[in-house]
């Protein structure tokens, strides 16, 4: 600047919005994967980069961040596309007489062809034969109009009802007393969009009514779940206020933030409205149009946000703000849940179309509905420059007032008082008296009961959960009543959300006191799992408390529920360490602005965890539902590892903690390990002419190649020190003085044979119960070994292959991570129950003890050629017993 005037308002609107799309694109860009490249050293400087400044840390999961934005992207236009043709199927059942029914076409040839088959057979003449076939019919009826019905998602009641309707209309009209229903299809094509008269308006005013509750999820949301103080004025906007720029251009960076810096309107509305258009039969050109008609709504929904935010800001007193917050972050989750329940539930689109049919028609042209009229195939040519003019007017008229608004209500200033708390200070009326809640868990709960919107969000939003299920199901009530097993996952459910607002913020919202925690005589990991257990175990109290609802109005519990209301409520306390865990890795505390503090795409992960801990609740067997307890406990211990390595630096802006060996190395190998396998399985079956074992022992083979070098690579690629002495390919100096070699592969073949005498006595123990030979035979009939043509290629597999590798995967790094924090007594039992979820149900049992047998081998010579040997003697013995 070479003068010292004000800033004009072009400007200074530029120059703000380009700093805040300039971070925006900074977090876009930390999701790359390849790193940056470096100038050279000794480089010119005309060929280095102008401006130079301090490397952020590498996050290290790039990778899962893009896939996890697709998976919301996709789900996105998923969830959007099942709404539209829903909506689209309503509408048009309105064209339909009342007096017939709609159902599949299927349905509606096989009722023709039971009228005819009831004629003829009615006419027979023996009564015997008359009545047994038109008992025959009538069934074959019943079966027709039951699958019609169970596919609308009725209760019990309606069903019923719903049924005896049926059947009275084909009792007097017979089939013509039905209709084909519209043709459903999968995604939405430019024959959603009804063409009738009635059926286009409806569909229209339907759809107008759900743009208007995006309206208040992005107004609420972003006041009331997006912003951690409304009484607080963010401190580079109180800077940026002293500065020589008028205060209507200030806004006007705080609009623009508002408008187009929301990623869930990006990931869900944008998809929703390109598909509007798509139905409207735009094709291609819905996607630029959708972009339009979204920046359009978003100007409109930032000039709300922001007159709303200076005005609520200085008007009401702090105590009324954080009452006035909390009722935002209700209207807004309620205003997501009734959108996606609009989406998914066929009753409330039915309510939806009913309003919208007695809604007049004027109501769609309101400014959040303007849009949609481009999208009306019967529209004239005249309303489109009509409906265009009227969009850049309000375009322009919203920001105007809410500019005008905003620079008006801060005329005497930005902020009301001289901080962002108001208050006095007196002595307090009574003594305080001692409780038995003190340090972090009291400062935690004092936070809650001081902290009005942060007490909505986890004690009010998660009951939102149960309502917004029963939006879209309306036989939840019985359901839950009825079966045992929703009334855990419900209570499972409630409170893994509330961590969403409690244990998953944990370090976010240590904003301005990590400082202060980081001097405490105790670890900043200690503390943060001390919250961790707060938060847990009121979760767990929220869970206990749902189950006891329902219970008092349930009698369906009964012994066998007790496994699932296990399940739910350790699944409650351990969700409560792994939202803890994800939320410290996805938080930046060096970062200022608070929507960039966090990765939001985080939450998504955390979601997608619970909710596959939550389908394991139906299982029926054991197994899967064990196999998910040791799978989450371990990525529990994961997370908090990497957690407490991170502690340590998350104030410097460089470092990072020394690279290790850790348990979420050798579960991420695990995994990556067994999903290479079945894909080489998969090409060699379909390119290579082997047999059956070869290709799998091929597959078994390259898979492990491939993983066991690219964790070897990425860990010296990392400057892991000591690498193969870490990971047990070579031993220590010391271990080589005090334990010889020789001792080692004795004690590998010692174990080994102990591992395998165990596995005889266990088979012994088998032949005494009748079950458990049948689940052998499905073991061995589901098993390659039992169809293997050359046992060469099973000696390779077992004795070789498998040793080798699987003890790098399951020894030389789980085993090692675990040891690093846990000791070696739960690294024995952690590695080892994860190894035992490799084979049959059946196999548990000795495979657990192999697995106990290898690590204590391992654990004795330091080298990983002692478990290796261990798993090859059992194997060994094994092939060699099934032979005799």
């Amino acid at each position: 600047m070479t003068s010292s005037g004000p800033i004009g308002l072009p400007r200074t609107v530029w120059l703000i919005a380009r700093l805040a799309l300039r971070r925006q694109l900074n977090l876009w860009q930390s999701a790359r994967l390849w790193n940056r490249k470096k100038n050279p050293a000794g480089s010119a400087p005309s060929e280095a980069v102008s401006r130079s400044g301090t490397p952020a840390k590498s996050s290290g999961k790039s990778a899962l961040s893009i896939f996890l934005l697709l998976i919301m992207a996709f789900n996105g236009f998923n969830i959007a596309s099942r709404g539209l043709i829903s909506l689209s199927s309503t509408s048009r059942s309105l064209s339909v007489p009342s007096h017939m029914i709609p159902v599949s076409t299927y349905t509606e040839a096989k009722l023709a062809e039971a009228e005819k088959g009831l004629k003829v057979v009615r006419q027979l003449p023996d009564p015997t034969e008359r009545e047994k076939y038109v008992g025959l019919w009538e069934r074959h009826v019943d079966q027709l109009f039951l699958s019609e019905v169970r596919g609308e998602g009725l209760s019990e009641e309606d069903e019923n009802n719903r049924l005896q309707q049926m059947h009275e209309v084909f009792a007097q009209k017979g089939a013509a007393g039905f209709t084909p229903a519209a043709r459903e299809t999968f995604w939405v094509s430019a024959e959603t969009w009804p063409r009738e008269a009635q059926p286009n308006s409806v569909f229209l005013r339907s759809l107008s009514l759900i743009v208007l509750l995006w309206m208040p999820f992005i107004v609420f949301g972003s006041l009331g779940l997006n912003n951690k103080n409304l009484g607080e004025v963010e401190w580079n906007f109180e800077w940026l206020y002293t500065f020589p720029a008028s205060a209507r251009a200030l806004f006007t960076s705080k609009l623009f933030v508002y408008s187009f810096l929301n990623p869930l309107v990006w990931l869900f509305f944008y998809p929703f409205l390109v598909l509007i258009y798509v139905a409207a039969g735009f094709g291609f050109m819905a996607i630029p149009l959708g972009l339009a008609v979204l920046l359009y709504l978003s100007v409109l929904a930032g000039a709300l946000c922001t007159l709303l935010e200076v005005a609520l800001r200085k008007l009401l007193t702090l105590g009324q703000l954080k009452n006035i917050q909390a009722l935002f972050t209700i209207l807004g989750t309620v205003s997501l849940l009734l959108i996606y329940a609009s989406c998914l539930s066929k009753p409330l689109d039915d309510f939806l179309v009913a309003r919208a049919t007695a809604m007049p028609e004027f109501f769609a042209w309101n400014p959040f509905s303007l849009p949609l009229f481009l999208g009306i195939s019967s529209a004239s040519v005249s309303h489109v420059p009509l409906v265009a003019s009227l969009m850049i007017l309000l375009a322009f008229a919203f920001p105007s007032l809410a500019l005008l608004g905003s620079e008006r209500l801060t005329r005497d200033g930005l902020v009301k008082a001289g901080g962002p708390y108001q208050g006095t200070r007196r002595i307090p009326s009574t003594p305080s008296r001692d409780t038995w809640l003190r340090g972090i868990a009291a400062q935690e709960l004092l936070l809650l009961a001081r902290d009005r919107n942060l007490l909505v969000q986890v004690l009010v939003v998660p009951l939102l959960v149960p309502a917004f299920y029963l939006l879209i199901y309306s036989g939840m009530v019985s359901a839950v009543s009825g079966n045992f097993r929703h009334a855990a996952m419900m209570a499972f459910g409630v409170g893994a959300y509330s961590f969403l607002s409690s244990a998953m913020p944990l370090l976010n919202r240590e904003d301005k006191t990590l400082w202060q925690l980081l001097t405490f005589p105790q670890s900043l990991s200690s503390i943060l799992l001390k919250k961790a257990m707060v938060w847990a175990a009121l979760g767990l109290c929220y869970g206990i408390a749902v189950l006891v609802f329902i219970i008092r109005f349930s009698r369906h519990l009964h012994a066998s529920s007790w496994g699932e209301v296990f399940l739910a409520l350790y699944g409650i306390v351990l969700y409560a360490f792994i939202a803890s865990g994800i939320g410290i890795l996805a938080t930046n505390v060096l970062e200022t602005e608070r929507r960039a503090r966090f990765r939001t795409d985080m939450v998504y992960l955390y979601m997608i965890l619970a909710a596959m801990y939550a389908n394991t609740i139906y299982s029926p067997s054991l197994w899967p539902k064990l196999a998910q307890l040791v799978l989450s406990t371990l990525l529990a211990f994961a997370l908090w590892q990497k957690a407490k390595d991170n502690c340590p630096y998350l104030l410097d802006p460089v470092a990072l903690p020394p690279r290790s060996v850790t348990l979420a190395d050798g579960m991420i190998a695990v995994l990556a390990f067994f999903v290479l396998q079945s894909l080489f399985f998969l090409l060699f079956h379909a390119v290579a002419g082997y047999s059956l074992s070869a290709e799998i022992t091929f597959a078994y083979i390259f898979a492990g190649l491939i993983v066991a070098a690219l964790a070897l690579y990425t860990f010296w690629r990392h400057g892991v020190p000591d690498l193969w002495q870490k990971t047990g390919v070579s031993r220590t100096e010391a271990a080589r003085r005090t334990h010889p070699l020789w001792r080692g592969l004795i004690l590998g073949v010692a174990w080994g044979a102990v591992a395998a005498l165990g596995a005889a006595f266990y088979v012994r123990v088998l032949h005494l119960f009748p079950q458990t030979q049948i689940w052998r035979q499905d073991a061995e009939l589901s098993s390659f070994l039992s169809r293997a043509d050359r046992p060469i290629w099973i000696c390779i597999l077992a004795i070789v292959a498998a040793p080798l590798f699987e003890e790098f995967l399951f020894r030389g790094l789980i085993f090692q991570g675990l040891r690093r924090t846990a000791g070696p007594v739960l690294a024995v039992l952690g590695s080892a129950a994860l190894f035992a979820l490799v084979p049959p149900p059946i196999s548990v049992v000795p495979v657990f003890g192999l697995g106990i047998a290898a690590a204590i081998s391992f654990q004795q010579s330091g080298f990983l050629l002692a478990p290796i040997l261990t798993h090859a003697v059992y194997n060994a013995c094994v092939i060699f017993l099934n032979k005799v």
